[in-house]
């Protein structure tokens, strides 16, 4: 079965909202300090994996700096940490197949495009 550009770009969307509120009801900084230390740091004589993403502390970032500073943040609860690093990683997943599925040529060139959007 296909997929749906239009009903990943609300579940991204969905997605970066609910990373917004986080970052409204607790202390942004905090969060995101959490958050980049599970992206950034690796146990020593440990390689970096696939769980770690310095493009997705970035995007945090963004959406944090944004707005302004919460009056009075709560500290992120363990839960709360969990729930921003999760919905952040499903949220640039679901974006990287949305862009896949919705990219053309930047060059112009029809059968380029045909590959980009071909099914996979």
């Amino acid at each position: 079965m296909p997929l749906d550009p239009s009903n990943l770009r609300v579940q991204v969307d969905a997605a970066i909202t609910r990373l917004r509120t986080l970052g409204k009801i607790v202390n942004p900084l905090g969060l995101l300090s959490r958050v980049a230390f599970h992206h950034l740091a690796k146990p020593d004589g440990k390689d970096a994996d696939h769980n770690q993403s310095e493009a997705q502390v970035e995007f945090l970032m963004s959406l944090f700096l944004a707005e302004p500073f919460p009056a009075n943040p709560a500290t992120a609860s363990p839960a709360q940490i969990q729930e921003c690093i999760d919905v952040l990683a499903d949220a640039f997943a679901k974006a990287t197949i949305y862009y896949s599925l919705t990219s053309e040529s930047k060059s112009g060139d029809k059968n380029e495009s045909e590959v980009i959007l071909s099914p996979r």
